[in-house]
């Protein structure tokens, strides 16, 4: 292979990389849970925060913000998410990078100085690797389920601190 074939590979890897990296711009969403109150009523929302003895949720139909008293709540569901993007994402990296060094090594002769194949078949291979990996992440994972009513305050405690790793904002006072 040609030094400047490789140069162009260890750049459209270094672009795939940085283009794919989901921790970049990602803005955290706290969980999605569904609260069924001890007084019969639910509400859908995302975690936003976790006081000392309440839940800060953004109801999912109105946008708005309820704080709900944890001695109100019977059951905490949180829902699973589906990992559709982080799956597709996966894919195509693993897709473009695999494509392009599998076209780099087989056909570096044939393709002289340019950089095009590798970049196109590493198109193609993302795309085929972000299809299979969206799929594969569609499949949310299974809801959590927690009865918070009848519980102790040292398990009230441990609850509070599950739910807080969940939200958007975990640090609140």
């Amino acid at each position: 292979m040609k030094a400047k074939g490789k140069k162009y590979t260890v750049l459209a890897i270094i672009i795939l990389l940085v283009a794919l990296s989901g921790n970049m711009f990602a803005k955290k969403k706290g969980a999605e849970l569904i609260i069924q109150k001890t007084d019969g009523q639910q509400v859908q929302g995302e975690l936003i925060a976790v006081k000392e003895n309440s839940l800060l949720v953004m109801e999912s139909l109105s946008l708005n913000d309820l704080t709900i008293k944890i001695d109100d709540v019977k059951i905490v569901t949180i829902l699973g998410k589906s990992r559709f993007w982080r799956g597709a994402g996966f894919g195509f990296l693993m897709g473009s990078l695999g494509a392009m060094m599998v076209t780099g090594f087989l056909f570096a002769e044939k393709m002289g100085d340019m950089p095009g194949g590798f970049i196109s078949y590493g198109a193609i291979g993302g795309a085929v690797g972000a299809v299979v990996g969206g799929l594969v992440g569609k499949k949310p994972r299974m809801p959590e389920i927690i009865e918070v009513e009848g519980k102790s305050d040292s398990e009230i405690k441990e609850i509070l601190e599950i739910l807080r790793s969940r939200a958007r904002v975990p640090e609140i006072e």
